[in-house]
This record gives C-alpha cells, sequence and structure tokens, in this order.
C-alpha cells in the first residue's frame, strides 16, 4: 500500500489500486481506506517529508538505499523469472534489507526445489500455496502483491536486455552496501580484540584474513564498475 500511496499521478494511483484489489481480492474500498494519503510535501519547520492520512500529518521516514535496491531486484525477478538462476548464485539474502529477506529466502527454497529446466513461474499457484505454509504468509502475499505492482509499473516497457542490465546494477549496488556492512563489523571486531588484555591471536589473524578477503571482492565490484563506465 506504501508503494501505491507514493504515486503521484491519480489515474495511475487508481490502476494499480484496482489491480492490488483484484490480487489480494479485497474490495477496493477498503484499500482506499488503509492507504496512506502521501504527498510531495515537507514540514515547514522540519523540511522532512509528511503524510497525511485521517486527517493526522506526521513525518515519512526516508527509505533507505538498501531497502529500495532490494524491493528493485525482487521486482525485477517478477518481471523476468528467467534471471533468477543467476541472481540466486550471487545473492544470498542476508545482502538485501531485512523486510525482503524472508521473502526473497523463500524465493530461493522455492527456486531451488520447484524449477523445471531453469524456468519458474513467481505469479503461478505453486509459488503462492509455497508461501501459505508459513506463518508470515500474510505478510508474505502482501509483499509479493506489491512487487507484482511495481513490476508491472517500473519494467512493463523494458526488454530481456534492459532488464537484465537493471539486474546487474542492483545486484553491484546490493553487494556493494552488504560487503562494506561486513568491512565495518569487522573493523569493531578486530579493534575489540586488539584493546583486550588478553589478546586471541588466532581470531585476530582469521578477521584479518576475512577482512582481506571482503575488502578484495569489494574492489573488484569498483573496478567492474569503472570498466563499465568507459
Amino acid at each position: 500500500m506504501s508503494l501505491i500511496g507514493r504515486l503521484p499521478d491519480p489515474v495511475a494511483l487508481n490502476h494499480y489500486l484496482k489491480k492490488l484489489s483484484n490480487l489480494v481480492d479485497v474490495p477496493e474500498r477498503y484499500l482506499r481506506e488503509v492507504m496512506p494519503r502521501q504527498f510531495n510535501s515537507s514540514d515547514s519547520q522540519t523540511g522532512s517529508p509528511v503524510s497525511v492520512s485521517s486527517g493526522i500529518v506526521t513525518p515519512l521516514r526516508a527509505r533507505d538505499s538498501r531497502s529500495v535496491q532490494s524491493e528493485r531486484l525482487l521486482a525485477a525477478l517478477l518481471a523476468a523469472p528467467k534471471q533468477t538462476g543467476y541472481v540466486v548464485g550471487v545473492i544470498v539474502p542476508e545482502m538485501l534489507a531485512s523486510e525482503y529477506a524472508p521473502l526473497y529466502r523463500e524465493m530461493v527454497v522455492f527456486y531451488t526445489a520447484k524449477t523445471k529446466n531453469g524456468k519458474i513461474d513467481w505469479q503461478g499457484q505453486d509459488f503462492t500455496e509455497h508461501l501459505r505454509n508459513y506463518s508470515e504468509s500474510e505478510s508474505f502475499l502482501a509483499q509479493l502483491a506489491v512487487l507484482l505492482l511495481l513490476a508491472d509499473k517500473e519494467f512493463a516497457e523494458f526488454d530481456s536486455l534492459g532488464i537484465e542490465r537493471e539486474i546487474l546494477v542492483t545486484i553491484n549496488r546490493l553487494k556493494t552496501s552488504y560487503l562494506k556492512s561486513v568491512l565495518q563489523r569487522l573493523e569493531n571486531d578486530i579493534r575489540t580484540i586488539e584493546q583486550s588484555p588478553s589478546q586471541d591471536k588466532v581470531r585476530l589473524a582469521a578477521l584479518f584474513e576475512e577482512f582481506k578477503t571482503v575488502s578484495v571482492e569489494l574492489a573488484k565490484i569498483h573496478h567492474q564498475k569503472n570498466s563499465n563506465s568507459k
């Protein structure tokens, strides 16, 4: 609902609200009642975006890049299922934002178990039934419905090469963000051990080795990005 509420075009908003109503089998009028009305405005004092719902004005939290890229990657996969094998091979759930990692994890499980000759149908009944087996099924299905709308909105006019390029760019952004967070964690762990009276030299050596490995991988992504931009 938050995705639809962010649409600035009322015609597009009505179109996707109707599609969501059909997907989740909920009357459109009920969806309108719970949909936050979001405007491209800001609080006059703080300059922060605001949301207007039921007459109450509240600040909107800016979405971080990792969430945006995670959402975009999953939407691209729904639009181009044949890219799933490649994505699953290079992206682990931990690389995605926490709100999307569980759904992606189930996509990986389903793809591994159900794929036939590399083909998968994320909009098919089989995947929906797979999600219904979990206690988080309601959340999964709601996310899936919104991601399907995003896939239609963002990638309907992309050809296969265009979507492939978009997926590659998004993967690099997610991996870069994830690897930087890993480096930060390793730095903190190394600092903690170095400041400890009884240093665990074996553990410290292992951390330095992992830090080196992650740094090399991050450098490769940076080099590839620079090469592609030339």
